[in-house]
């Protein structure tokens, strides 16, 4: 029988293998840059790094977008995978097999890495500042978006974040109209989407 400590290098593995998920969004996003934009895409792809793991694939495929994907019930069993299909990284994974860890050990190692998934992923959901409406604004300046997205598409996007603005009254209606034309302007211009395609996040 395996006893606590033997677990200890599984444990590592897992967590990680957990860690290795948000490290690069956290030294992304606590760097004193102005990344603010590229903040929405980021934070989908964490979550759906971390949902992947646990979370049925027909789930995140329906839900496939951050707001659709940070309403989805983590707890919910029809979300779920089967507990012996959660993704608990090749280090825990390998280590359980060479210490020949039995199914029950096996089983509930499983659980407690489950369970941990789950709360880590409902916390990030709970704190997550992704539901406002500049967040979800602001994402029009990501090069990504001016490249992919339509001018609508944009001009919709700038449209949130500046009516945030004005509702919490750091901008006057006839700055923001004035914005938003300059933008129209500024994403109309050939040499802007030459320099987007060009720009590299470093």
């Amino acid at each position: 029988m395996l006893k606590c400590s033997d677990l200890l290098e599984a444990k590592l593995g897992f967590f990680i293998s957990v860690a290795s998920e948000v490290q690069g969004f956290l030294m992304k996003f606590q760097a004193g840059k102005p990344v603010a934009p590229f903040l929405y895409e980021a934070m989908y792809l964490m979550l759906h790094s971390l949902m992947k793991r646990f979370i049925k694939h027909c789930v995140l495929e329906k839900n496939n977008s951050t707001i659709k994907l940070m309403e989805v019930d983590v707890t919910q069993k029809c979300n779920l995978l089967p507990i012996t299909d959660a993704n608990i990284g090749f280090a825990a994974r390998h280590s359980l097999n060479e210490r020949k860890a039995s199914d029950t050990v096996k089983s509930n190692f499983k659980k407690e890495c489950f369970s941990f998934l789950q709360k880590i992923t409902l916390k990030l959901i709970e704190r997550n500042s992704l539901r406002f409406k500049l967040f979800r604004g602001i994402r029009c300046l990501s090069p990504n978006i001016l490249i992919s997205a339509s001018s609508s598409s944009c001009v919709q996007k700038i449209e949130l974040a500046l009516d945030t603005f004005v509702d919490c009254h750091q901008m006057t209606a006839v700055t923001a109209d004035k914005v938003k034309s300059k933008f129209c302007k500024f994403i109309a211009s050939p040499y802007v989407k030459k320099e987007m395609l060009e720009f590299k996040y470093e």
